[in-house]
């Protein structure tokens, strides 16, 4: 079986929520395939989904070693960043996505943006956010990252008094 045949089953596993098959499949192609970036995105995804945070970040991070081009493996980490409030290591991962193709520059703003917001950095979180309008093509997003802008604002001005 191929890389790619491995992931369309593995795919199957996960939308029909057989997480543990879908992780044994996942072993069985690094077991073959071990350099297989996509497969550790998945893996990681999958611990992430399974509460096991550190599982799921040393396979993010195998993930860009192994395939950097990849670019769901930035947005799911920085989901997992923000969730660990692990800021810093966020900003880091912002900057180093901001360059791959493919990688939705809307998601990674929001999540930024998240960030931002929950260190009190209003005005850059609101910065973040309109960068996020600006690459979105969904109409829904466009709405939540408004109002994300909108909720800023209202902090900002709570906390001031």
């Amino acid at each position: 079986m191929t890389e790619h045949e491995y992931l369309l089953q593995i795919d199957a596993h996960i939308q029909a929520q057989q997480l543990h098959p879908a992780l044994e499949l996942i072993d069985d192609c690094l077991r073959t395939y071990p350099d297989f970036g996509p497969a550790y995105n998945h893996k990681g995804w999958l611990h992430a989904g399974l509460g096991q945070y550190q599982l799921a970040e040393k396979n993010y991070l195998l993930a860009i070693e192994k395939a950097p081009e990849f670019p769901s493996t930035y947005m799911n980490r920085a989901i997992l960043l923000n969730s660990l409030g692990k800021h810093d290591a966020l900003d880091a991962l912002v900057e180093q996505a901001a360059e791959i193709p493919g990688v939705r520059k809307d998601i990674l703003a929001f999540e930024h943006g998240i960030s931002l917001e929950l260190r009190t950095r209003f005005s850059e979180a609101i910065a973040a956010y309109k960068t996020g309008i600006r690459y979105s093509l969904i109409e829904g997003d466009v709405q939540h990252y408004g109002a994300a802008i909108q909720r800023c604002k209202r902090k900002a001005e709570l906390l001031a008094e």
